[in-house]
């Protein structure tokens, strides 16, 4: 069998020009590569990863539990992909993580992902349970989203630049309770529409309009208790169902090795008064942004090469829905610098460091806003 090459850290589609895609977060864009064609007689590929994460935390003693915490992480994942038609597959991931101290384990691999991709043409179709990711193109992309749906997207390109439409459900589940927005009880639905390419040799863009739709409204833990004291809750109305984020950002090419770019997102819900005043809730929460420099070729597959970043962000709680970045956590804010160094061709280790607040100061008896310092380590094996 080939080896899987969806596990490899490729340039993307309609980004030849900008290469460093996404280093400084998950490894949701690994997976929207288009791939090489498999054939009739060699119809499956399958694949895999390990991966040894420990993020830590240093943060005041009165910090919230709910929005972050020391974890060491194994992670198991396998890949796969089956041909049944020509430019048609099933694509899937089943992955299961331990985690240390806690024991969030549950001794089985969930399927993760499973879908079908194919092609009409040069439109690219999907259908099942989707991976969703925000300015794939981009350097610091996945400041809006990083997760999966259960529904469909259409991927159209039109010269250096394509349309991406998606809809479907956000499983609660999927979510991580320390990172995301919309803390509901019950699933949101979520659709978007976006557009992404490349300006001549130097300049990709990248704009979209995301919303979350929440027939209980409001923001509420998964008990059903509502987020911020008081009758309203955290939104304007306390009902309010719907939170739409607006985005743009860019990437410069300085150079063979150097890349800046920037992305910019607000969300259109509004927090209430009473929110601000009970819980020291700010207005900032409405608002997201990344800076990045970056240097060198992460899709470059050989031993020794290094990657880094240095990077000034904000994840506001409305102007995200699952910020994937390794450092920053959900409703921070600060500088953030990492490295990713492949040290064989299928062993890598990244390194990041956070610096920074929250967004909010989180209790009106509060003077200022909790400082948070973090580290993140981890270890990848590719197979």
């Amino acid at each position: 069998m080939k080896k899987f090459l969806a596990l490899s850290i490729l340039p993307i589609i309609f980004s030849a020009n900008v290469e460093a895609a996404a280093v400084s977060g998950e490894d949701f864009w690994e997976d929207l590569e288009e791939l090489s064609e498999l054939s009739s007689s060699e119809p499956f590929e399958i694949g895999g990863k390990v991966k040894l994460n420990r993020k830590t935390l240093n943060a005041p003693n009165n910090y919230p539990a709910t929005f972050g915490m020391n974890q060491t992480t194994l992670e198991g994942q396998i890949d796969f992909r089956l041909r049944f038609a020509s430019k048609w597959y099933l694509r899937g991931r089943l992955q299961d993580d331990y985690v240390w101290f806690s024991g969030d384990h549950d001794n089985d691999f969930d399927l993760k992902r499973i879908f079908v991709d194919g092609k009409i043409g040069a439109v690219e179709i999907r259908s099942g349970k989707i991976p969703i990711f925000d300015a794939l193109n981009l350097s610091s992309g996945g400041l809006v989203i990083g997760t999966e749906i259960i529904g469909g997207q259409v991927r159209i390109p039109i010269q250096n630049f394509e349309i991406i439409a998606s809809g479907g459900v956000i499983d609660n589940d999927d979510y991580d309770l320390t990172r995301t927005t919309t803390i509901f009880d019950t699933d949101s639905t979520y659709l978007s529409i976006q557009t992404q390419g490349d300006i001549g040799d130097n300049i990709s863009i990248s704009a979209g309009v995301h919303n979350m739709h929440n027939t209980a409204g409001g923001l509420r833990l998964p008990s059903g208790v509502e987020y911020s004291p008081g009758g309203q809750g955290f939104f304007e109305s306390g009902t309010e169902k719907n939170n739409m984020i607006v985005t743009a950002g860019f990437d410069y090419k300085i150079n063979d090795d150097f890349t800046f770019g920037g992305i910019y997102s607000k969300g259109s819900a509004k927090i209430t008064q009473q929110a601000q005043t009970n819980s020291g809730e700010s207005t900032d929460e409405t608002k997201s942004y990344t800076v990045q420099l970056t240097y060198g070729h992460p899709e470059i597959r050989e031993r020794n090469n290094l990657t880094g970043w240095l990077a000034y962000r904000q994840a506001g709680r409305i102007g995200s829905y699952h910020p994937s970045y390794h450092a920053l956590g959900f409703g921070e804010r600060g500088l953030e610098i990492g490295a990713q160094y492949r040290i064989l061709e299928d062993l890598s280790c990244e390194i990041a460091y956070f610096n920074g607040e929250k967004v909010s100061k989180l209790s009106a008896a509060a003077t200022d806003k909790p400082d948070v310092k973090k580290w993140y380590l981890g270890v990848k094996y590719e197979f």
